[in-house]
Parts: C-alpha cells; sequence; structure tokens
C-alpha cells in the first residue's frame, strides 16, 4: 500500500526500542522466521522493507522491485538509526502553576505555556529527560516535581 512505510523484523531479533523508532515511521510487522519474512519482502504486491540489527546499527533488505521512495528510504533508514540520539529531543520543559497543576505547551517547536485563569503570582519550571518524561511522568504532577533533573520556584 501507498499510505504509509511498512517494516518487517524477525519477532525477538530486533531490540524493542529499535521497533519503536521504526513505528515513528510507519508500520512494524513482527514474522516467526527469516524465512517468513524474506517471502514477505519478495512478494510483489509488498512494498515491504525488511530491517535486521547490525551490530548497533540496523540494516535493511528489500527485494530490489519497490517504489523509488521506498528503495531511497530502505537505503537512507540506516544512517538515520546511527543519528537517532543526536536528532531526539533530550529534555523537557514543564511548569506548574501555583496551584501545582500542569500548564499546557502551546508551543510546537518553543516553549510557550497558557496561563489564561491560571494562578501564576508562583510558578514552578522542571526540565525532565525527555524518555522519563514521555514514559513515566508526563500525566502526573506530582511525579514532574519528584523525577525532575532540575526545578526552581519562580516568584512575579
Amino acid at each position: 500500500s501507498l499510505g504509509g512505510y511498512h517494516f518487517g523484523v524477525v519477532a525477538g531479533e530486533v531490540a524493542p526500542a529499535t521497533e519503536e523508532w521504526l513505528m515513528r515511521y510507519g508500520e512494524v510487522k513482527a514474522y516467526p522466521t527469516q524465512e517468513e519474512l524474506i517471502a514477505a519482502v519478495n512478494d510483489p504486491s509488498t512494498n515491504l522493507i525488511s530491517v535486521e540489527m547490525a551490530g548497533n546499527g540496523i540494516q535493511t533488505i528489500i527485494s530490489g522491485d519497490e517504489l523509488t521512495m521506498w528503495r531511497q528510504t530502505a537505503n537512507t533508514l540506516p544512517a538515520l538509526y546511527a543519528q537517532r540520539e543526536l536528532a531526539a529531543p533530550v529534555d523537557v520543559v514543564t511548569i506548574l502553576d501555583a496551584d501545582k497543576k500542569r500548564l499546557e505547551n502551546q508551543g510546537a517547536n518553543g516553549d510557550i505555556f497558557s496561563i489564561y485563569g491560571r494562578n501564576t503570582d508562583t510558578v514552578y519550571v522542571y526540565v525532565c529527560d525527555y524518555m522519563q518524561f514521555m514514559d513515566e511522568l508526563k500525566g502526573d504532577d506530582k511525579k514532574i516535581e519528584e523525577g525532575a533533573l532540575f526545578g526552581t520556584e519562580v516568584h512575579f
């Protein structure tokens, strides 16, 4: 299908973090065996890109009859994977109001916080590790306070 990228992996042979990374770019399907994966890659009705671990990186396998866009993606994917940590956000800035309720971030590429109707005489600013914030802290303002790498109180 042309709706998105499709990646195939052998079940249990690709690190879960790698599968999660691939899911940012498309659908990931785990095949029980290498033979079944290769058969799916070679099926002319698919544009499946096989992904397997190669040391600390990944390598891709395609059949060669894919559309140009899929071939380019398969060729580029190992380099993107190698650079993934450089492009990943390192931290998250979050702010709690005086009532210790998180202000919603309104910015796409910057930190803009909505303060309408909020008590902001005092605010609490926290810097959190991105992965920890997304996995553990995001929905719980108390956990943000406890799990932050850095925090400070600001009075206006």
